[in-house]
């Protein structure tokens, strides 16, 4: 049983591919189109 390193901090969720889920990887194109449309969304407010 591992503890976390930060107290009330769990360890974090892992996807089926080992990356941290939630975690955007900028050489994903999934990720990449994503940021890409957050990147507009903002610059449009």
């Amino acid at each position: 049983m591992s503890k976390s390193l930060l107290p009330g901090h769990e360890k974090p969720n892992l996807t089926e591919d080992g990356r941290i889920a939630g975690v955007i990887d900028p050489t994903d194109r999934q990720d990449a189109a994503t940021k890409e449309y957050v990147d507009i969304a903002v610059a449009n407010l």
